[in-house]
């Protein structure tokens, strides 16, 4: 719901192409710094504990950096996905969904892993009141999987906004949203079923 307003009103302030991988980069950073710094305002009231210790924030300028490559892959994909000739708009585009997303977190996640152990301050890592733990390892390919599955669902409905004539920003947070809400209902539903997509996240202490 964030970020798919940036995508419309970007063009308009700066000059980039809607999306292209360049505004690709400007949304995912801009998009997760604005998202952590609301999140992190409200986190500790969320009753939220890690090891038994309340967690009070998520580190916000690795995510925004790592956020930034993986939308901007997300755009690029999109575009070389565009040249392919499928002639039912909504298979375009739950093609162009799948694909990209997939492609991206597998490009930008399997990276996040190899350079963690040289680059510590790349490191996204979730804060308690006891101690910092940074994301160590996670399982790729059911994440790419899972990922794929929620854009393919959730682009069509995303993209509705570009037949609106007035209020563009605001359509757009709105199928945004409901977007959204079916990607997710549809990979949590597939989740719930099927424990080979199950997702382990390993964290080190710090």
């Amino acid at each position: 719901m964030i970020t798919v307003p940036l995508v419309v009103w970007l063009p308009d302030l700066l000059s980039v192409g809607i999306k292209s991988p360049v505004e690709g980069a400007v949304v995912g950073f801009a998009g997760i710094v604005i998202l952590f710094l609301i999140l992190n305002r409200m986190i500790s009231r969320l009753g939220l504990r890690l090891d038994g210790f309340l967690v009070t924030g998520i580190s916000i300028l690795p995510a925004a950096l790592w956020n930034m490559i993986f939308l901007a892959m997300i755009f690029g994909v999109q575009k070389v996905t565009g040249l392919i000739h499928i002639d039912s708009w909504i298979l375009r585009n739950i093609f162009a969904g799948f694909v990209s997303v997939s492609c991206a977190v597998v490009i930008t996640f399997f990276t996040c892993q190899f350079v963690y152990p040289f680059f510590d301050l790349l490191r996204i890592s979730i804060r308690t009141e006891g101690h910092r733990y940074c994301i160590k390892k996670f399982p790729v390919i059911r994440l790419a999987i899972l990922g794929g599955v929620y854009e393919g669902i959730a682009l069509p409905v995303i993209l509705l906004w570009q037949n609106a004539d007035s209020a563009v920003p605001l359509v757009a947070a709105l199928t945004g949203l409901a977007g959204g809400m079916l990607g997710s209902t549809i990979v949590v539903l597939l989740y719930n079923h099927w424990k080979l997509l199950h997702v382990t996240i390993f964290l080190e202490k710090k």
